[in-house]
């Protein structure tokens, strides 16, 4: 018998990733890829093998798919290119030649999936969501939240796990969800929408007295102040420093633990903290927790400000009473981490006895810290407002000022804005700015302005490549890109999408988008022995700029690896 021949097409090649369980806090790592090829004339064929490889005519693995002319082939690497081949054999054990090879390169196209939580279903002021997605993102903003009743006021974090801080502004039900599409993985795909979080806002009414610690203890960390200093708003602070983890140099990581013990004889407690922390290198913050039994705890707050903006955090502690602890934890314990520690500072911890806040006038509150307004263009009169970005739970009548940043800009008693400004302030302009209530509240944050030129844009370009040589079984090696991009002030861009050609050890493309550090990765294809990889950058998009290659500094780079 003549061994059978064998012609192999890809009609319907597709690649997509396959979930190894329904797990959505995994990284999907898997792809599969569908071969379909002609069937034999033969009448005798027995079956037929699928071969293939990261490597042309190199088949490391091979399938037997029994009499079936297609084939699924299961658990292979993303962003790696295979090659495939497929042979018959007939009943008497007769094998064909190879047919013709195909190959083609496997890429993640999951949307990350994103979960909403929170601790508490009712508060009684800002309350924080936990945003965790299925896979590292980034471009995640603060405008992207969909709230509805109140707004988001910060958002922090990174990776796969952010966290959201809510202002509720009208009693009732307040909801929040992310819209498809606000972050990014690695590949550029875009999240599927979240679940919508209820939660129920229940502002407290004026006037009663706190009730102070009994006690305290530092279990990590170190302590400067007392008891005294948290007894009352008046910017004397009890502060907490992290201290190091111990251990392996590898592995230790900044550590904060402190607990407070109450003593609650009335009902509907509400726990209030007035705190902020130093600015973080490792993008830590701290999570306020409680305790009635002593043994297991419920976060409730986290603090994220970085500076005293006299506005204190509170959350109902339901029907809790007696004796009730309260632990504060930072977030962070990543590897590596215990080179920055950060200090915790309290102006005011205190539980109500009662569903009461503090005092009998509520100072107003912007809606976020910082906040963006619309573009100004340059040499044209600027015009908007900040009435619409406060609130004042009393009603009263608010006065806006600013208190630093550039001169062109104007802010009138009843918070108009106004003001040209020139070519010297293009880029992104920062302004503090205060609501007074003239009762003895005053609410600030931060006001960002960019200025941008007649036409619109601004221009961004590349302000660098950094190279990084990989190594992969096999002896195969990649080269990993990061792609720097700036505007022309020399601010970061995010989000914008860079596109690159490989050449050398390894040719094709790909693209990246950049986060919030301005940086996109662009990633080679994996080569055998390895060589000198060249990474060349075609173009560059972002909604609101023009790429204007004149500027950048450099468009091409080479490294060899191994």
């Amino acid at each position: 018998m003549t061994p059978p021949k064998k012609f192999l097409s890809l009609p319907s090649l597709f690649v997509f990733v396959v979930l190894a369980c329904a797990d959505p806090t995994l990284v999907l790592t898997a792809a599969e890829v569908q071969l379909a090829w002609d069937a034999n004339p033969e009448p005798d064929i027995a079956g037929y093998r699928v071969h293939y490889g990261v490597s042309p005519g190199v088949y490391t693995e091979s399938e037997d798919v029994g009499t079936s002319t297609t084939a699924n082939v299961t658990g292979l690497d993303v962003d790696t290119t295979y090659y495939f081949v497929v042979t018959a054999y007939n009943t008497a054990a007769l094998v064909s030649l190879p047919s013709n090879g195909v190959s083609t390169m496997t890429s993640d196209t999951l949307a990350p999936l994103v979960n909403l939580t929170t601790g508490t279903q009712t508060v009684t002021g800002e309350f924080s969501v936990a945003v965790d997605f299925s896979e590292p993102v980034t471009g995640l903003d603060l405008g992207d939240f969909a709230v509805v009743g109140g707004v988001a006021s910060s958002v922090s974090g990174g990776s796969s796990n952010y966290s959201a801080s809510i202002a509720p502004d009208t009693p009732g039900t307040v909801t929040v969800s992310l819209p498809s599409d606000a972050a990014h993985d690695a590949a550029g795909n875009g999240n599927l929408s979240s679940n919508t979080l209820g939660v129920s806002f229940e502002p407290p009414p004026d006037g009663n007295t706190p009730v102070a610690p009994t006690s305290e203890s530092t279990q990590r960390g170190s302590t400067s102040g007392t008891l005294a200093d948290v007894a009352e708003s008046d910017g004397i602070y009890e502060a907490f420093t992290e201290v190091s983890s111990g251990g392996k140099p590898a592995n230790r990581f900044s550590q904060l633990q402190h607990t407070w013990t109450f003593d609650i004889s009335g009902a509907n407690p509400v726990l209030h903290v007035e705190a902020f922390h130093s600015p973080s290198a490792d993008d830590d913050d701290f999570v306020f927790s409680y305790s009635v039994n002593g043994s297991t705890s419920q976060e409730v707050l986290t603090v994220t400000k970085t500076s005293d903006d006299d506005v204190a955090q509170t959350v109902a502690l339901g029907d809790a009473s007696g004796t009730i602890v309260v632990r504060v934890d930072d977030t962070n314990h990543l590897a590596g981490t215990d080179s920055h520690f950060d200090t915790l500072y309290i102006d005011h911890l205190a539980i109500y006895s009662s569903t009461n806040s503090p005092g009998s006038n509520t100072a107003p509150s912007f809606h976020g810290d910082p906040l963006a307004e619309s573009d100004a263009v340059v040499d044209k009169l600027y015009g908007s407002t900040l009435a619409d970005d406060v609130s004042d739970a009393d009603g009263d009548v608010l006065t806006f000022s600013k208190t630093t940043g550039p001169a062109w800009l104007n802010i009138a008693a009843d918070g108009t804005l106004g003001g040209v400004p020139s070519a010297a302030d293009l880029g992104e302009n920062a302004f503090t700015v205060e609501a007074d209530d003239g009762r003895g509240g005053k609410g600030s944050s931060t006001l960002l302005i960019r200025v941008v030129p007649v036409s619109g844009t601004l221009d961004l370009f590349v302000a660098g490549i950094s190279l990084e040589p990989l190594a992969h079984g096999g002896n195969r090696h990649s080269v990993r890109a990061s792609v720097t991009i700036l505007d022309q002030t020399g601010a970061p861009v995010s989000g914008a999408t860079v596109s690159g050609t490989w050449s050398g050890a390894s040719d094709g493309s790909d693209s990246g988008v950049t986060g919030t550090n301005a940086v996109a990765t662009l990633r080679s294809d994996r080569v055998k022995n390895g060589g000198v990889f060249t990474i060349t950058i075609a173009s560059v998009s972002a909604q609101g700029f023009n790429y204007n290659p004149t500027l950048n500094t450099e468009v091409s780079d080479s490294v060899s690896a191994p």
